[in-house]
């Protein structure tokens, strides 16, 4: 399963999303198709997990972050820094964007798995809300209205509807940080 998930990696970063095909994966481990269904259900089943890996790449970004050693607007400046960058235009993280805010599946099990990364991602969010005083409860909505905001920036700014408008990804994002966190 492991080397199925590592080849696929391997495919979706020469070919992108829509070369990422069960043949593609097959070729690449010099297996068969029907070996790629003995681990995965489907390809799409396949694609999601490139999805959860791109957002644990994420969320150690996000905590790795140097905005995280200032107050939390730092905190929070960075981590939406941090999703823009790694979502920016022309990635092949961009290209899973559509997967991570629209695939579900059937079960509800990649759901809860997807659900778990966003959390990761967004905990130091969560941190610097509180860090301003907000109850945990509240604290948590923010972040979740932050995410809302940051993916579908992200959305416009992969698009690139942003550079169609002449809009700054950055221009925006102050203006939210700015309402949150008056000057």
């Amino acid at each position: 399963r492991q080397a199925l998930a590592e080849a696929t990696q391997r495919v979706f970063l020469r070919n992108g999303l829509a070369g990422t095909t069960a043949r593609a994966i097959a070729d690449e481990t010099g297996g068969s198709v029907g070996a790629l269904y003995t681990y995965f259900p489907s390809t799409d089943a396949v694609v999601q997990e490139l999805a959860l890996g791109s957002l644990t790449e994420l969320s150690q970004k996000v905590a790795e972050s140097g905005g995280f050693h200032g107050g939390p607007r730092a905190r929070v400046g960075a981590a939406v820094e941090q999703v823009l960058d790694f979502f920016r235009p022309g990635t092949k993280a961009a290209e899973l964007l559509p997967v991570i805010l629209g695939q579900d599946d059937d079960d509800g099990k990649f759901a809860a798995r997807l659900n778990g990364k966003l959390i990761a991602v967004l905990t130091p969010v969560v941190e610097g809300f509180q860090a301003v005083g907000m109850d945990p409860a509240r604290a948590q909505a923010k972040a979740l209205s932050l995410a809302v905001f940051v993916f579908g920036l992200a959305m416009f700014h992969s698009s690139g509807r942003m550079a169609a408008m002449e809009i700054s990804a950055k221009n925006v994002t102050e203006a939210f940080l700015s309402d949150v966190f008056p000057p």
